[in-house]
Formats: C-alpha cells, structure tokens, sequence
C-alpha cells in the first residue's frame, strides 16, 4: 500500500486579505483538531476547531471575532476535513473566505 506523505504537509484551506488559515493533519503537542493562522509567511497561531480555543500563539484583534465566527460557522466541515487528513486525503479549499 503507498501513502502519499504530501497529505502531512501544511496545506492551505482559507484566505482572507493578508491573512492565511492552514491545516496540518499532525497530531502534535495540540492533540486535537486544529487549524493555524498566518500573516503573510508568520505564523500566528494554532486554534482549537472544537472550542475556537487559540492554542498557542495569538490572534490579531482586527482579525479575531471574524475568525472565530467563521470557523464556527464551518466547524462540522473543519472536523470533517480534519478526519479527511487522519485518512491520507485533502482538506477542502474554502478559497479567499472575505472577513
């Protein structure tokens, strides 16, 4: 059987003006569902799908509450594509997502 490990790397799900939202697949010290925030080539921080809990990092306050509207507004379809990921497949591209 061959795993295709490009499904491990960050991939990019969502855009917003400068700021970039990204899914790893990777269980790591989060160990849970989680996306990350990116401004420009920083990275921001690691957000909870499951609570909006930011998990390390920071979120800009003029970027926050439209943030975590949007991913509660998505969050069946997050953890979707979380378990999309655990399965060795992509995450759906929610494109330039305007908040």
């Amino acid at each position: 059987m061959f795993i295709d490990n490009r499904i491990f790397e960050e991939r990019a799900i969502a855009r917003s003006g400068r700021y970039k939202i990204t899914m790893d697949g990777i269980m790591g010290p989060e160990k849970e569902p989680h996306v990350h925030v990116f401004d420009g080539g920083d990275g921001l921080a690691s957000v909870s799908v499951a609570s909006g809990e930011v998990l390390d990092g920071e979120i800009p306050r003029d970027f926050r509450k439209r943030f975590l509207k949007w991913l509660f507004n998505r969050q069946k379809m997050l953890l979707e594509d979380w378990q999309m990921m655990q399965e060795h497949k992509y995450p759906r591209d929610y494109g330039e997502i305007g908040i």
